[in-house]
């Protein structure tokens, strides 16, 4: 029960992440030149990001939402790498990963240093109440 909530919350987040990647690379708050190389690249970069976490969203999803025939095809993947020697390591680099990007991008929640991406002049007042909530 306690892990299909936290895989619930998982899943909302990844979605709120999808949609910001979305909202980079179509309404551009960052102001990228996209006549200028690198910042094309890297609002491609933010679309091809979206892709990628839709498709994690996607699997998070269907592990969520599937019968639990799926469920127990999934837990015999997770039982067959626990019986390699190297398999505790491979789950516990996977959720070591994903525990420290979940920090970093908490860290950046925090301090709100991602607002340094946007030129205030230009948002309307609506635009700065949502950025700061």
């Amino acid at each position: 029960m306690f892990g299909s909530i936290i895989l619930f919350l998982v899943l909302v987040g990844l979605d709120c992440y999808v949609i910001w990647r979305l909202v980079q690379f179509v309404l551009n708050p960052e102001d990228l030149d996209k006549h200028k190389p690198m910042e094309l690249t890297t609002r491609i970069f933010y679309f091809i990001s979206a892709l990628l976490y839709v498709s994690v969203a996607y699997t998070a999803f269907n592990v969520l939402y599937k019968s639990t025939e799926q469920s127990q095809s999934s837990q015999t993947l997770v039982a067959q790498l626990l019986q390699h020697p190297f398999g505790v390591y491979l789950i516990a680099g996977v959720g070591a990963i994903i525990i420290v990007f979940a920090g970093i991008q908490l860290k950046h929640a925090i301090k709100q240093d991602f607002i340094a991406k946007f030129d205030r002049t230009q948002l309307s007042d609506k635009q700065r109440q949502a950025i700061y909530l």
